[in-house]
This record gives structure tokens, sequence and C-alpha cells, in this order.
């Protein structure tokens, strides 16, 4: 066993360990959540804006809609979003389904798959790839120079 690939292997398996249980974690979390949540009519009363700017200073504008809805009790909130984009995701001021947690209605999410299942999705998707390639680098393996 050459010293090159068992470093590739400890970086991959590094990286790729922890991402899948954090995406598992997170799904199972969601799932929760989804189980357990009330689920309501809101609208989409604007977006927040967030400005980033790289190390090259090029600035992205990032827009997380901010919606307004009522509990179960008829009680009023609003919140932005957690997850926005760099476009604006619901112009005109639609009306979305929202699910919220009935002991603290302020958690609360617009039920889309972006909403709910993205970043789960996204953290299993990487750990699982580099996971895999460790695999097959074990069972085919690869010339590392």
């Amino acid at each position: 066993m050459d010293v090159n690939r068992i470093i590739f292997w400890t970086l991959f398996l590094g990286f790729g360990g922890p991402s899948c249980v954090a995406g598992v974690m997170w799904l199972i979390q969601r799932i929760r959540f989804r189980r357990n949540a009330c689920s309501t009519l809101g609208t989409v009363i604007g977006h927040e804006q967030k400005t980033c700017e790289d190390e090259n200073r090029h600035t992205t504008t990032f827009y997380y809609p901010v919606v307004e809805y009522q509990d179960a009790s008829g009680e009023t909130y609003r919140v932005v979003t957690q997850v926005g984009s760099s476009w604006i995701p619901y112009p005109g001021n639609p009306r979305v389904t929202i699910l919220y947690n009935p002991n603290c209605p302020e958690q609360s999410v617009i039920r889309s798959f972006d909403g709910l299942w993205l970043g789960p999705s996204i953290c299993i998707f990487l750990g699982a790839m580099l996971i895999g390639i460790v695999v097959l680098d074990w069972i085919f393996k690869f010339p590392i120079n």
C-alpha cells in the first residue's frame, strides 16, 4: 500500500463519512419535522436581499422569500425563509403552502423540495460520491501519482 493512496483514502473518507452522517441526521430531522408539522397557506410578501462578495470582488445577491401566514390559532407570523436563490424565487406575491412546527410556529418552511430536502440530499450525495470513489479505487487500484 503506497502512502499517496492512504492519504487519498483518508481525505476522501474523512470528508465523505461525516458528510453522509450529517446528511442522514439532517434527513431524519426533516422527516420528523414533516411528520409533526402543521400545514397552512401563506403569502410571499417580499424578499430579503443579502449580497456576498467573493475574493475577486464579484458580488452576488441572494433573495430569501419573506412569508406571512397564520397558525391554527389565528396568530399571524412573518418569517424570512432559510433557503434563498440568486433570482427572485416567488415573484408577484404568490400563495404558498407553509409547514410549521405547532410548538414553535416561527420554525417554518415553504413546502417544496428546496425547503425540505435539498440540503440533506446534497450532503448525502457528496458524501456517498466521495466514499464511492474510495471503494472504486480499492476495487480497481487506479494509478495515483
